[in-house]
This record gives structure tokens, sequence and C-alpha cells, in this order.
């Protein structure tokens, strides 16, 4: 087929392969509701209690795990080829030849063996993620719905609607629930909620009577189907895009394969809608490959190589939700630089001489020197590691660079996340490495893994034998047990309430004296900021930024680390009940942070959900305290009695105590310290100062302690 000289710039290509992926979204989202609503309809709930009932959690997982290999799925597999189809009519639409030259080639439109088994690849690659992230989820809704007492039937029901979730999407349900129970006012900001209930919750608030069981109930399972709707429709954006985009790439290299071009005709360059909403590293790969690149070659990015938008090789987060298009076109045999009858234009001439100053040296950005940290490492490290450190202070990575070799890489498990010392592996069982919760946790296994590695070089230091040096598995966090023993008192000094633990029978007891100081202090932030009422949180509010500056703190920052001291998006400061709740939050979080009132801060301003920004403090307290104070997460005490027994056990250079430490209350084993390490570099590495600064603020010998440790490592 001769094919027409096209006049067709890059944005109207752009627009060319939006509008067909556009076409295929809510197609691939229905079919994806389509399928979780078959899968719940035919798994009844008192199957799923019966198997709670006996314990057999493996047949649960099963039970749901054997309908993603069947018929439930065929429309979303039948919509990710649609998708692939509009993708070859976007190629053709656009496709021309450069410098006007025409050859005879064929695009068609449709399916060939190679499409056909790319989209079975999309389709079979999406139903695996998510089986697995459906085993997460049920086995996340199982052990919180245990642990608060619930019968068999409410789990049940609970695992059902979950089908489709992530576990941090279902953790935000919980949270929804919560709230509605509690008549919390900010139930009625949650985005996802069903706002024609919102004057029946109001009532119920202002009133102060509790809704039923059966209004909640509804509730929340409005707002988890709604959820539901919210992730088919961004894995249709995701896949839409992956599917139109691919197919070009896929119908291009079939073309090669076949003889019918020459590999180096195709030249692909990077086009963005241009709109606002593009994300800062793809409004960056245009100029970071100012000349495109060819068929076999990925573009640069700041997030790593990346062959198409979409591209399920590249990270997740240079992918989900992407809105660019690769504009490719072919380029003319005969300007081919081999073909005999090539036209070579004469070289231009030499340029005159120009006396100049020296060129300044070149500025190395954060993302390449964040690039050049993987650029050494293995597939797998840059695939599965790097992610979590991409808004880490590049300064901070050198450790990484260095001794972070993770030659054992990373394991994807059932369950649970470890780090494997002698290995040198990571396990994980969350595969979102574009997830908060994904991030934090790799960050703090990867801390075990320095903790681990660091040591070899400090026993070398001190004179050990070279085969203990090779295969020693402690860690260098136990020479900090003094200080994390320091800092655990202070901790108890500071306790306001009785402390609620899940570890010990006798929770730690409030310090004298600690709850009054609190308040005190309080108030008297209150008074100097003007907040008296609502009708004076719009001044206040104004004020806060200040107040956060002084102590060092980014107020930006810290809504990340406690989203509740925010506001909405969009919303300005005026007098309304939000703003007054947000400016009282942020007040709590300064005097939590002043007067080291960790007990508020976990407990009333932060619900430490899996993946947020305070877990690791969460679980330090534990650590430190040895659970006497305990949150929401951390080992349980018998976990740090393990290592306790491990330790007074080794001698291996005849010092006992640089393995434990004894204090008047408690022996610290170097469990305690590992913990202590690996939260302590998941909020040195995390990019978020503020969430830092924080930790540094309970634990300041230990944090002191550990930063030398790694600059002695560094030296």
């Amino acid at each position: 087929m001769n094919i027409a000289l096209l006049k067709m710039t890059g944005s109207d290509a752009v627009a060319v392969f939006l509008r067909a992926a556009e076409g295929m979204e809510p197609k691939i989202a229905r079919a994806f509701i389509q399928a979780i609503e078959t899968i719940r309809v035919r798994i009844p709930a008192e199957k799923i209690a019966l198997l709670l009932e006996r314990r057999d959690y493996t047949s649960l997982e099963n039970a749901f795990s054997g309908h993603f290999t069947s018929t439930e799925w065929q429309p979303y597999g039948q919509a990710i080829q649609q998708a692939v189809i509009a993708g070859t009519k976007a190629t053709s639409e656009t496709q021309g030849i450069v410098n006007g030259a025409q050859e005879d080639f064929e695009i068609r439109v449709g399916l060939n063996p190679r499409l056909e088994q790319f989209a079975l690849t999309m389709t079979s690659t999406r139903i695996r993620e998510i089986d697995q992230t459906t085993r997460d989820t049920i086995r996340q809704v199982i052990q919180s719905g245990t642990t608060a007492g619930d019968d068999p039937f409410a789990i049940a029901r609970r695992i059902r609607g979950s089908i489709g979730l992530t576990q941090r999407q279902e953790a935000a349900v919980n949270n929804y629930e919560r709230m509605l129970r509690a008549l919390d006012p900010a139930v009625l900001e949650r985005k996802l909620r069903d706002r024609r209930s919102d004057p029946t919750v109001a009532r119920a608030i202002s009133n102060d009577k509790a809704l039923t069981d059966a209004q909640v109930r509804s509730l929340v399972d409005r707002y988890r189907d709604r959820y539901v709707k919210y992730r088919a429709n961004v894995i249709g954006r995701t896949e839409s895009i992956r599917a139109v985009q691919g197919a070009q790439w896929e119908l291009f290299q079939d073309m090669i394969n076949k003889g019918q071009i020459d590999a180096r005709q195709v030249r692909r360059t990077w086009i963005t809608t241009n709109d606002g909403h593009v994300r800062d590293a793809h409004v960056q790969i245009p100029s970071m490959n100012p000349r495109g690149v060819g068929q076999a070659e990925t573009f640069s990015s700041p997030l790593g190589p990346i062959l198409y938008p979409g591209d399920p090789s590249a990270l997740a987060a240079n992918t989900i939700q992407c809105r660019c298009a690769v504009f490719a076109r072919i380029i003319s045999r005969g300007l081919l630089p081999s073909s005999p009858g090539a036209v070579v234009a004469p070289p231009p001439p030499p340029p005159r001489p120009v006396p100049s100053a020296p060129p300044p040296a070149p500025v190395i950005s954060d993302a390449e020197r964040r690039r050049r940290v993987w650029a050494n490492k293995t597939p797998d490290e840059r695939l599965n590691v790097a992610p979590a450190f991409m808004e880490t202070d590049p300064a901070r990575m050198a450790i990484i660079e260095k001794l972070g070799d993770l030659k054992g890489g990373v394991k994807f498990v059932d369950s649970g996340a470890w780090h494997d010392g002698t290995a040198l592996q990571i396990a994980m069982s969350n595969r979102d490495t574009a997830s908060q919760d994904y991030q934090s946790t790799m960050r703090h296994e990867y801390g075990h893994h320095i903790d681990a590695v660091i040591d070899k070089y400090f026993l070398a230091k001190e004179g050990a034998p070279q085969t203990l040096v090779e295969n020693y598995g402690w860690v260098a966090s136990r020479r900090a047990l003094s200080a994390i023993a320091e800092d655990a008192k202070d901790l108890e000094a500071s306790l306001i309430r009785t402390a609620p633990t899940g570890w010990t029978t006798t929770p730690q007891q409030a310090a004298p004296g600690a709850a009054q100081r609190v308040d005190e202090a309080r108030q008297k932030l209150r008074d100097d900021l003007g907040l008296e009422d609502r009708y004076s949180a719009a001044t206040a509010y104004a004020k806060l930024e200040a107040e956060f500056t002084k102590r060092g703190l980014d107020f930006k920052e810290a809504q990340k680390v406690v989203p509740d001291i925010g506001l909405e998006p969009g919303l300005s400061p005026d007098n309304s009940r939000e703003t007054f709740r947000a400016a009282r939050n942020a007040v709590d979080f300064l005097v939590s942070y002043d007067q080291r009132d960790h007990w508020t801060l976990l407990t009333q301003l932060s619900l430490c959900e899996r993946g947020s920004y305070l877990v690791g403090l969460s679980d330090s307290i534990g650590a430190a305290t040895l659970q006497d104070i305990g949150y929401n997460f951390g080992h349980e005490q018998a976990y740090y009695k393990r290592f306790l027994t491990v330790s007074n056990s080794a001698n291996l250079l005849g010092k006992r105590s640089d393995f434990t430490y004894k204090s008047a209350s408690r022996e610290y084993g170097v469990g305690t310290s590992a913990q202590l390490f690996a939260n302590w570099f998941e909020a040195w590495t995390s990019g978020n100062a503020t969430q830092y600064a924080v930790f540094v603020r309970f634990f300041p010998r230990t944090a002191k302690a550990f930063e030398a440790m790694v600059e002695g490592a560094l030296k």
C-alpha cells in the first residue's frame, strides 16, 4: 500500500492516540467491575464464614483465586484486545513518510499473532496482579476483623466487599467506618462518600446520636463500591494507554521482523499533552531525548528508562495514568546513510574560533545523581528497589551507592516483608512499587540491609577474624544501644496517658504531671495564635506556617506526615468548621513535637494506617521500650525477648557489652537496635525532612549515633 504524506504535527498525533485510549478507557473499567461483581456473587458469605470458623485461610484465599483464571475475565481480555486494535488504527492514522519520500509498505489495522500475544500478556499480567492484591487484602481484613473480635459473618461480608481493592484502599474504607461510628465531622469531607446521605450524617453529628448499624453498613457498602469504581477507572486509564501505545511499538516491530521496513527507519518522539496536568518527570522527557529514539531504544526519563507511555517494564510511578503519546514516523530507506542513493548533505564549514571564557562546570540535577546511584546496580534493584528512593536526598544515597549491593535482589512472597542477611535479599508481599506502603516498607527493609553490611566494616576495623567478617550476620546498630536506652527514658517521661498496647498485659502508666504540662503548652499556643473558636480560625491558620518554620519544619511536608492538619486542596482558609478543626490539629501537632507527646501524635492525630509516614515512629517506640509503650505497629514483646536470649549467648569478640545494654529497668538486645535503625533509615531517606525531624525529636541520641555510623562507614 502506498502511504501518502500526512501533514501531522506532534500535537495532532497525541490527540489521535488519546482519543483512541479515552474511547477504550470506560470499556476496560466496566469489564473490571463486571468481573469483580461476578466473583462476589459466586462466593456466598456462608462459605466464607465457614472457612473462617475452621481457620482454613488458605482455602479461603484459593476460593477467590480460582476465579482469576476463569471466564469472569473474558470481557476484560476482550476489552484489552479492542484497545490494541484501536492502537493499530491510531498508528495508521498518524503515519506518513518523513521528508516527502514515498515507499510501499503496509500498516494493517487489526490483530496479528504478535499483537494477539501482546494483548494476552497484558490481560494475564493484570489478572495475576489483581489476584495477588486480593490475597493481600483478604489477609488484612481477616487480621483486622479477628483483632476486633468480629463474628465470622461480619468478616465474611467485609471480605466479599473488599474484592477489587488494594490493602491501602480497604484500610481507607475501615477508617471511614470508624469515623462514622465516632461521629467524626471529618467524615463529611471524604471525597468518595455518597453525598446524598450528608444530611443524615450531619444530623447525627449535630445531635451526638449514633448512627444505627444498618445505616453504617449501608454507607460503608456504598463507599467501598465507589472505591472499586475509582480503582477501575485508574486501571482503565492506565491500561488503555498501555494497549494503544504498546500496539504501535509491537506493530512496527512485527514489520521489522518481516522485513517490510528497516529498524533504522523508525524514529520515535515523546509528546506530552501540555495541559498543565503532565507529571514533572514526563515534562522533561522531550528535552532529555531531543532527537527522539529508535525502535529498540528507550526514552531517558528522571524515573528511569521507558519504551513508551504505559511500558510494563518501566517503574509504576512512570506509567500509572500517563496521558502522553509517542509520535513514530518512518524515514525513507533512501535517506539512510548506508543506502546507495542516500542524499548526504555537505559538511558545514568549520566554526570561526571565538575567544571565550572557560565553560562553567556542568550542573548535575538531583534526578541525574539518583540515576547514577542505580546505574551500576542490577536490573532487579533498578526495578524494585529504586522506586522507594525517588525522593531521597542524593547526598544520603552515597551509602547505597558504596555499600548497598543487594546481591540476592527482591523476592516476592505471599505475605509479610523481611530482610535476609545471609542471602542479602529482601522479601516483599506488596508488589505495587508506586504505592507509599511499598516504598516505605522497602526503605525499612533496605535499612536492615545497610545495618548488616556496615557491621562488616566495623568488625574488620575492630580486628575481627576474616572468617567472622565474611560470615557474620548481626548488625552495626547494636553500638547505639546505650543511646536507645536513654531515649527510651525520655519517652516514658513524656507519656501523658496510660499507653494502650496489644503486646503486654500491664500498659505503661502516664508520667506524673506530663498531661498537665502538655495541656498548658497547648492552651498557650492557642492563645498566642488567637485560636479561640471557629470564627478566629482563619487568622490562626494563616499564622501556623510561621510556627512550623520557627521549629525548622515544613508545613506542607507536615501535612503529608499528619494529613488532618491540612485543608482540602482548593479550600481557602475561612471561618469554616473545617478550618477550625485543621488549625486545632496543627496546634496539637506542634505541641506534641515540642513536648515529645507521642501519645497524642500517634493516637489522636495519626491513625498510622499502613504506609503512613508515622508507622516507623510507632514501631520505634515499641522497640525502644520493649513494648511497655505500644501503639498500632511493632513486633510483639516476645520478639525482643528472643533476641535478648540470642544476644546473651553471643561473644564474638569477647566483648559481651557490644551486644546488650542493661539499664535500671530492662536489658536491650540487638532486635531493638535493628528495628530502630531500619525505621531511622526509612525516615532519613524518605525525602520528607519533617518526617525525619519528628523521628529525631523523639530519638535525638539514637539518630545522632546512627548518622555517625553511616558517616564512619563512608569514610
